[in-house]
C-alpha cells in the first residue's frame, strides 16, 4: 500500500480552500410572491422563488404535506433540484456563464487553473491565491498517481457502499439515472469531513488532467 505521509504537510494548506467552498454554498432565495393551487377543490398556497437570472420557480416542497400529492416529473425536466451559483445557461441564445463571467471572456483572458479556481471557489484568484492553488495541483500531479489516490480515498472510507447493489436492484430497468443518483446520495453519502474530502478530491482530479 502506498505511503500517505506525503499528503499530510499539504493538507494544512487546504484549510482556506475548504473555507472558501463553504462560503460559496448558495442560499435558497426569499419568496418573491405566492401562488395558489387548487387540488380537489381545496386551495393551497406556495411561495414563488426567483433566481439570479430572473427565472421563477414554484416552491412545492410542502405539496405532499399540504395536499397529499407528489409531482410527476421524469428526469426532473422541469424541476430545480438545488440552488446553484455556478452556471447560467441559455441554449436558445447561445449563452454560457460561469459565476457571472461569459465563457468567451474566460477563454480569452484566463488560464485553465484560473477557471477551475473560479468554478470551485466562486471568484477569480489573485496572484498569491493562484500560486498557492497551482502549487497544490502540481504537487498532486507529480507525487500522486492513480494507485495513490485510490489508496487514500479507500482509507478515507470513500469506497462505494455494497448496499448500493441491493439499492439499485429496487429500481425498474428504465428508471431515470438522475433520479436514482439523487436518492442514492441522500441515503449513502457520509458528509462528515465533507468539505475536506471535497477539496482533496478536486485536487486529485485536477492533477490527472493535462495542463
Amino acid at each position: 500500500m502506498n505511503d500517505l505521509s506525503p499528503l499530510k504537510p499539504k493538507l494544512n494548506k487546504t484549510v482556506d480552500f475548504i473555507q472558501k467552498i463553504e462560503k460559496t454554498i448558495p442560499q435558497i432565495p426569499k419568496p418573491s410572491g405566492e401562488c395558489k393551487i387548487i387540488v380537489e377543490g381545496k386551495e393551497h398556497s406556495f411561495p414563488i422563488l426567483e433566481g439570479s437570472d430572473g427565472g421563477k420557480f414554484l416552491d412545492l416542497r410542502t405539496l405532499y404535506t399540504k395536499a397529499g400529492y407528489f409531482v410527476f416529473d421524469p428526469g426532473f425536466m422541469a424541476t430545480g433540484l438545488c440552488c446553484s451559483s455556478i452556471t447560467l445557461t441559455d441554449g436558445e441564445k447561445g449563452q454560457l456563464q460561469y459565476r457571472g463571467y461569459k465563457i468567451e471572456d474566460l477563454a480569452r483572458n484566463c488560464s485553465f487553473l484560473e477557471v477551475c479556481y473560479l468554478l470551485l471557489y466562486g471568484e477569480l484568484p489573485n496572484k498569491s491565491e493562484l500560486d498557492r492553488f497551482e502549487s497544490l495541483v502540481y504537487f498532486f500531479c507529480r507525487f500522486i498517481n492513480f494507485s495513490f489516490v485510490w489508496s487514500f480515498f479507500r482509507n478515507q472510507e470513500m469506497m462505494v457502499h455494497e448496499l448500493m447493489i441491493s439499492f439499485f436492484k429496487g429500481f425498474q430497468s428504465d428508471a431515470h439515472p438522475m433520479a436514482i443518483m439523487v436518492i442514492e446520495n441522500r441515503f449513502f453519502f457520509d458528509d462528515s469531513n465533507f468539505y475536506k474530502r471535497l477539496v482533496l478530491l478536486e485536487l486529485c482530479l485536477l492533477s490527472c488532467i493535462p495542463i
